[in-house]
């Protein structure tokens, strides 16, 4: 039996890409690789939101490292901490508070407060 090798390249090339909210590290920190569209502060929050190129390796080129600090939440209440927008498995619970609805991207990505 042959496999050509277009059939072959479908096969192998999702398995070179890293999946979107997948952890990443960049200079400015631990992140995630999201749309960079979606890397930005909201409403109410304080903070910064960074992307970085080139650490969300074989992805699209709108997918990239987004480094998203957060001092305030939505709702105005002030952290005593910054937390970082990270994929949840990044973020271990026994020495870390994680909050919903403050990160880019699904529910596996949320703010890690230390």
């Amino acid at each position: 039996m042959r496999l050509n090798l277009k059939c072959l390249l479908t096969l192998l090339v999702p398995l070179a890409l890293a999946k979107v909210e997948d952890p990443c590290t960049a200079p400015g920190g631990e992140g995630v690789c999201i749309d960079k569209s979606l890397c930005k502060m909201s409403s109410g929050q304080k903070g910064t939101a960074t992307t970085y190129t080139g650490y969300c390796k074989n992805d699209p080129a709108n997918i990239l490292c987004c480094v998203k600090k957060v001092t305030q939440l939505t709702n105005g209440t002030n952290l005593s901490k910054a937390g970082v927008c990270k994929n949840v498995s990044k973020c271990p619970t026994n020495s870390n508070t994680l909050y919903s609805n403050q990160c880019p991207g699904s529910s596996n990505v949320k703010l890690c407060v230390p």
